[in-house]
C-alpha cells in the first residue's frame, strides 16, 4: 500500500514533466524527420547526377566544387534517427565514392597530360631550328591547364618542371 501511494505520486510528477517537455520533443522529432528527408533528397540528387552526367564533357572544376559543397552540406543537415542513419550514410558514401573515383581518374589523366607536355618541351631543347622550337613551346604553354587539381605540392612540382623545361 505504501508503494502504491509513492508510485501514484511519482507517476503524476512524471506525467507533468512529460507534458512540459512534449512541445520540445515534438519539435525535435520534426527536426530529425526533416534532416532525414533532406539527406534522402541529397542522396537522390547525387545519384541522379552520377547517372546523367556526360563525363566526356563535364566541367571538372564545377564538379570538384560541387563535390566539396555536397560534403559540407551533408554535415550541416542535422541528426537523423539511428534506424535511418547507417543506411543513409552508406548510400551517401557509395555515391560520393563514385564521384571521387571519376575525379581521381581525371586528376591522373590531367597529370599524365602535363608530364607529356613537359617531355615535349624538353625534347624541343635539342631542336636545331630555334624559331620553330620557340613557337612550338609557346603552343605547348597554351595547352597547360588543370582540370582536377592534385595536391598542391605535386601541382607545384609539375609546374616547376614545366617552367624549367620552357
Amino acid at each position: 500500500p505504501v508503494n502504491s501511494v509513492l508510485w501514484d505520486h511519482f507517476n503524476a510528477s512524471a506525467e507533468r514533466v512529460h507534458e512540459q517537455c512534449k512541445p520540445w520533443l515534438e519539435q525535435r522529432s520534426r527536426e530529425v524527420e526533416e534532416a532525414r528527408a533532406s539527406r534522402e533528397a541529397l542522396c537522390t540528387q547525387l545519384e541522379a547526377f552520377l547517372e546523367q552526367v556526360d563525363w566526356a564533357r563535364v566541367d571538372w572544376r564545377q564538379t570538384q566544387r560541387a563535390e566539396r559543397e555536397i560534403r559540407e552540406g551533408w554535415e550541416k543537415l542535422g541528426e537523423v534517427d539511428e534506424r535511418h542513419r547507417r543506411r543513409l550514410e552508406r548510400r551517401f558514401r557509395n555515391a560520393l565514392k563514385q564521384l571521387e573515383n571519376r575525379l581521381a581518374e581525371e586528376r591522373e589523366a590531367n597529370q599524365a597530360f602535363k608530364r607529356d607536355l613537359i617531355a615535349k618541351v624538353e625534347a624541343l631543347a635539342n631542336d636545331p631550328n630555334l624559331d620553330q622550337a620557340i613557337a612550338e613551346t609557346k603552343r605547348l604553354q597554351s595547352q597547360w591547364r588543370t582540370t582536377v587539381a592534385a595536391r598542391q605540392r605535386e601541382e607545384n612540382r609539375l609546374w616547376q618542371q614545366f617552367r624549367a623545361a620552357c
